[in-house]
């Protein structure tokens, strides 16, 4: 900027501090606690993560004993005076109520009601003061169309509350006119998603038609009566639709010619002044202007932790600078450059609106009016109101319950190290550091921590191309089936007389393949050369396995479209599940290169004058995989590289249902550079070429995922040692699970409902770690419960083609059969099932009560949609109703008490525990997967510990000592 333009910003800035200063510092004296609050978390980090966690679980503790529990979990270890200051030794009733009502006092700062009908009584104060406003409903996660409905019916009926309350307000020229002409004095925000239950970025148009009949009948009472509406910006996925879905209802018939409708523009995202621009030019199109809220963003943390947790691209500057200065950025060039958009400006930070009058004073032709949130920086929306700029205060109404998080929020933003009120209230930073003009750092966080490994990225969907490449590898696949399924022996494609189709489970009358099952000769065969080739290929030089190996990640990456896309078809995979596995697959070839290449290194076991001992790992012999078919690329990948890289030679028996997936692997083996002979690719029903590979003598070691009664088969049978055997054969079992999910008394329900709901029904309860019970204590068994089942039954059962769809088909009749009798012979209280019509494999969601821990309900794995419900009275309960199965593979608790937390996991007996997030989706390195009891035998796969089960150690000793000479002795001396 120029130096006149900088001098003009600090002289404005300076004027605005002063005057806002000594008013907010007026406020903070009279909410003297809220200030002692800010004033302490900033010094105790840990003070800060008790508080604002404490205050995030207040509104579900239903009495005082659970509030008590809760507040001495939280601060057992914490300076407390500053919260129970003046209480003394009060009874703990008294304590309870006094440190309610001192939050919700803070709540009161930030809520300007539970209703509309309270809010009224701030707002037309505010309106008395010449302060405009936005309303919006607080609620964060909407799960269940029924919720979405109650939102939609919510924000007609405050529109017609305020349109009767606004008859009784005098007139206010500087609130109802701008440089354009009139403006309408109401105002309301919308969260759009709140309208709708079943938002998903693949399912891109279908997500915007719900929209759109649910934002529209808002839109035309809008235009109809005289009102504005914003639409407000929440996390980056839904960035990109909401803009498309805005701009689209704009352009219609009743609503284009109309100029009161506004958007959010997030000043933290990288790429927030090309939307700038790009709505710039949309309203130009449009013939009408629109307004534009320009915003810092309310989500950093989320964005941030979302993307590094994903290995995504970070959306939003890291660094407050970066924020600030793209802010500036974006002012400067509405200002200069646009004609057909109207600023809001949504920003505390008083160099920030410093900014915006002094280009305002250049350019007074301009629309401006400032935005600020109510309870926040009352002192700048007053001298702005003076100065005879429109000041909207953005009120929020709704229950504490929902306006919590809206709360935590406000807080951690107030109490940030670079929050601007922070620093200019609290820590009283001088006006040359408070309204320096912000130099954008060069260098920004990546999304992950450089290391050797890293996840690869599932498909971010909220991306055009990638939908579009997703639509026409589905389409690519559709114009190939039938494919047939060879042998591969030694390389080369064979047939055999035995044939196997395979439909669909969406579409019966659609065969996707056709797989030749191997005889017996052509099993001999495959273990005959794997069992000669296995010296040669235990030879080979690691670097030579481990190029293979990193090229079969790098042609899965290339070809993870059509990957992804086959799995739709072949095993009934939603596109998120479907991208998922192959990313999976990817990071088996990935870790496992990266794991080996630290144990193909020999390592001294001790350091020892005149002798040397190293460790070294050698391959074993012959592995038979033997597949499952729920995750059909995933784990057929680990458990095929993780032997071939360590040096085995490995015989693939794929799952019948998954064949064709299977065939593409192995395809990409031999592609990889794998030789011939390293590996057979088999084909065959699990109780014939499965069981002849069990028994056979040069098999050394059995890898097999599936279900308990086939793998302690096979555990029973490799026990039996033959005369021709060399070895004992290992067995490497990943069996079933009856997995739980606890919910506790002070579990976010927000994140409980949607995480059973994931855990439950994601890929139709297809999944060993899926959870098949839900254990609830009884003082959340209706809140939960209320909320569960209308979740439930939104969510969308269609092909999986249809990027739509929540829930496919069950994977074949087998599956379809069993589950059917299992429904028919189940006497337990049924709480929900579906009226879907049955067709092909479609198995529709069921939600039962169970009264009886030891029913096959509670106890047998289905490997289906069917969910258990059971009431227990407290965690100890819960504990052992976890514990009452023959499996431990997977389980999880929500819960915000510490103190249950630490007991869940110290005393629940399963392989992999889940906290407060789903049970199912592990990822390679981050959560390796495997379980205890009857769940399995081996080390956890995706873990450092796996490859070793491939591997033999040897310990080599050499003393070399020659004569009493030793070489360590000579360089010493």
């Amino acid at each position: 900027m120029s130096k006149n333009l900088e001098k003009l910003i600090f002289e404005k800035g300076a004027e605005l501090l002063k005057h806002s200063q000594k008013r907010d510092s007026l406020f903070l004296e009279k909410n003297w606690w809220y200030k002692k609050m800010l004033s302490w978390t900033m010094r105790n980090k840990n003070l800060k993560t008790s508080l604002f966690r404490f205050i995030d679980v207040l509104p579900s503790l239903s009495n005082d004993e659970q509030f008590l529990s809760h507040f001495n979990e939280y601060f057992k270890d914490q300076e407390l005076s500053f919260i129970t200051s003046g209480l003394g030794k009060a009874l703990p009733s008294l304590m309870v109520k006094n440190i309610k009502k001192q939050i919700t006092q803070v709540a009161k700062m930030f809520i300007t009601g539970s209703n509309v009908s309270e809010a009224l009584k701030t707002l037309s104060k505010n309106w008395e003061q010449g302060l405009a406003f936005s309303m919006d409903i607080l609620g964060e996660a909407t799960l269940s169309e029924p919720e979405a409905d109650f939102y939609s019916q919510a924000y007609l009926d405050m529109m017609n509350q305020l349109l009767s309350a606004q008859k009784t307000w005098p007139k206010k020229e500087q609130l109802e006119k701008d440089n354009f002409g009139k403006i309408p004095a109401l105002n309301i925000s919308i969260k759009a998603s709140s309208l709708f239950s079943q938002i998903k970025p693949e399912a891109w148009d279908y997500s915007k038609k719900h929209l759109k009949g649910k934002l529209r009948p808002l839109f035309q009472k809008a235009v109809r009566d005289f009102i504005f509406i914003n639409l407000d910006m929440e996390h980056y996925n839904y960035k990109n639709l909401f803009l498309e879905l805005f701009k689209e209802l704009l352009m219609e018939e009743e609503l284009k010619n109309y100029p009161h409708f506004g958007v959010v523009v997030q000043a933290y995202l990288k790429d927030s002044f090309e939307d700038l621009k790009q709505l710039d030019r949309f309203a130009k199109k449009r013939g009408q202007k629109i307004t534009v809220r320009l915003v810092k963003g309310a989500y950093w943390d989320s964005e941030v932790l979302l993307a590094q947790q994903k290995n995504w691209p970070i959306p939003v500057w890291t660094k407050k600078e970066g924020t600030d200065a793209n802010f500036e950025q974006c002012l400067s060039w509405f200002f200069k450059e646009s004609q057909n958009i109207k600023l809001a400006l949504g920003s505390h930070n008083i160099r920030s609106v410093a900014c915006a009058l002094a280009c305002h004073q250049l350019y007074p032709h301009k629309s401006l009016e400032f935005q600020v949130l109510y309870g926040m920086a009352e002192g700048l929306a007053h001298c702005l109101r003076e100065k005879g700029y429109l000041v909207r205060l953005y009120c929020a109404v709704g229950d504490l319950i929902p306006g919590m998080s809206y709360l935590v929020r406000r807080l951690l933003e107030n109490s940030a190290n670079q929050s601007f009120i922070l620093n200019s209230f609290v820590k009283n930073q001088s006006p040359e550091k408070l309204l320096a003009p912000p130099r954008a750092s060069q260098t920004e966080t990546s999304s992950q921590a450089q290391s050797s490994f890293c996840n690869f990225p599932v498909l971010d969907f909220s991306l055009k191309e990638n939908r579009e490449q997703f639509k026409s590898a589905l389409e690519y696949w559709k114009s190939k089936f039938p494919l047939e399924v060879p042998l591969i022996l030694k390389g080369k494609e064979e047939k055999s007389p035995s044939l196997f189709k395979r439909e669909n489970p969406s579409h019966l009358d659609q065969i996707i393949s056709q797989s030749f099952f191997s005889t017996k000769d052509q099993a001999e065969t495959a273990i005959a050369y794997t069992h000669d080739f296995f010296e040669e290929w235990k030879q080979k030089s690691p670097e030579y396995r481990l190029s293979c190996l990193k090229k079969l990640a790098g042609l899965m990456e290339k070809n993870r479209f059509e990957l992804s896309a086959l799995q739709v078809f072949e095993v009934g995979k939603t596109w998120g599940e479907a991208v998922a596995d192959v990313a999976e697959a990817i990071d088996f070839c990935n870790y496992y290169a990266s794991s080996y290449e630290k144990l193909a290194v020999p390592q001294l076991t001790d350091e020892v004058a005149g002798e040397e001992s190293f460790l070294r790992y050698e391959a074993i012999g012959v592995t038979a995989v033997i597949a499952p078919w729920n995750f059909p690329l995933a784990i057929l990948t680990g458990m095929t590289v993780a032997p071939l890289v360590c040096g085995n030679t490995v015989i693939l028996k794929p799952a019948e249902q998954s064949a064709l997936i299977a065939f593409e692997l192995a395809q990409l083996l031999l592609a990889s550079g794998f030789p011939k002979e390293s590996f057979a690719f088999l084909p065959g029903k699990g109780e014939e070429a499965g069981d002849y590979l069990v028994k056979h003598p040069k098999v050394s070691l059995l890898s097999f995922t599936g279900s308990f009664e086939v793998g302690s088969q096979i555990i029973k049978k490799s026990s039996h040692i033959s005369k021709e055997q060399k070895n004992i054969k290992k067995c490497i079992v990943e069996m079933g699970g009856k997995n739980a999910i606890v919910i506790d008394s002070s579990a976010d329900l927000d994140e409980a409902v949607s995480g059973v709901l994931q855990s439950a029904f994601a890929f139709q309860g297809q999944k060993c770690s899926a959870v098949s019970r839900v254990i609830i204590l009884e003082d959340a068994y209706e809140k939960f419960m209320s909320r569960f089942l209308p979740a439930v039954k939104s969510l969308v059962m269609a092909d999986p083609e249809d990027p739509s769809a929540s829930l496919g088909p069950l994977v074949d009749r087998d599956s379809f059969e069993r589950i059917q009798n299992f429904i028919k012979k189940e006497d337990s209280l049924k709480l929900f099932s579906s009226d879907f019509k049955n067709s092909a494999y479609f198995f529709p969601p069921v939600v039962y009560l169970s009264d009886r821990l030891d029913s096959d309900l509670m106890q047998e794995e289905l490997f289906a949609p069917i969910l258990a419900c059971y009431k227990v009275k407290n965690l100890e309960e819960a504990v052992k109703a976890v514990n009452q199965t023959q499996f431990g593979l997977t389980a999880g608790l929500y819960s915000r008490h510490p103190g249950h937390i630490e007991k869940f996991k110290s005393l629940v007996e399963a392989g992999n525990l889940y906290i407060n997030r789903n049970c199912t989706g592990a990822l390679v390195k981050r959560h390796p997967f495997g379980g205890r009891k009857m769940s399995g035998l081996g080390s956890k796969t995706g873990g450092k510990e796996y490859l070793k089960q491939f591997l033999q150690a040897k310990v080599v000793t050499e003393n070399n000592m020659r004569r009493g000479f030793s070489p360590e002795l000579f360089e010493g001396g």
